[in-house]
């Protein structure tokens, strides 16, 4: 019976990178999505609707044509993080006047922001340009020593309501282009060493990136 109600068990949190981008003649891989970074106008191999800055889940059938490119998505689950949320709003403009009898307002621009707990894990936590890396450089002093700056890349995150992608179930999750602007970590005798996080919505002037949620269900 697939799952239209949902609960927590059923997100996780992933960050996504991007491989090298594909062009006409390349034919898609199935099950793989794929960012839209150009569509051609007359001849597309992308179905109709597909859009520039948003991701397209191949079935393996499709070839691209004439001026179509699109990059391939990879995402690596969190195994660290406990929970995430998003906070959504919107401003009020007061747009009222003499004549109005009570204040009135037109909604102005939506924030997203959001934000994420987990346990501190060596090895995920403390990754190259993950979020501890997005605030402190981070040295490899065993092996080959290496000391890796801030990390001010884009980071892409995919925060998952419903993960179930066998037959029938609706695979659905958000794409965030996000900027980290709060890490905190500590530890207590007795209890797990933890983190949170918070982020927000960021402009992607580098792939092009669009927030949206997405649902999908499989068959």
């Amino acid at each position: 019976m697939a799952k239209t109600r949902l609960k927590g068990d059923y997100g996780k949190i992933t960050t996504l990178t991007l491989g090298a981008e594909v062009s006409a003649t390349t034919t898609l891989t199935e099950d793989v999505w794929y960012l839209v970074t150009a569509i051609d106008d007359s001849s597309s191999g992308f179905p109709a609707g597909a859009t520039v800055g948003y991701f397209y889940r191949s079935d393996g059938s499709e070839t691209l044509a004439g001026d179509d490119t699109c990059k391939p998505a990879t995402f690596t689950d969190k195994c660290d993080i406990q929970n995430w949320k998003l906070d959504f709003s919107k401003d009020d403009i007061e747009i009222t006047t003499l004549c109005d009898n009570t204040k009135t307002y037109l909604p102005g621009d939506t924030d997203i922001t959001g934000s994420m707990t987990g346990v501190f894990k060596i090895g995920t936590t403390d990754t190259v340009g993950g979020i501890q890396n997005a605030f402190v450089p981070i040295v490899q002093a065993s092996g080959t020593y290496a000391v890796n700056a801030i990390n001010e890349d884009q980071i892409y995150l995919k925060l998952v309501t419903q993960e179930d992608t066998d037959t029938d179930e609706t695979e659905q999750f958000y794409i965030v282009p996000a900027t980290f602007n709060s890490f905190n970590q500590g530890a207590t005798r007795g209890e797990a060493q933890t983190f949170d996080a918070g982020f927000r919505l960021a402009p992607d002037d580098v792939n092009g990136v669009e927030f949206a949620y997405y649902s999908y269900t499989h068959s």
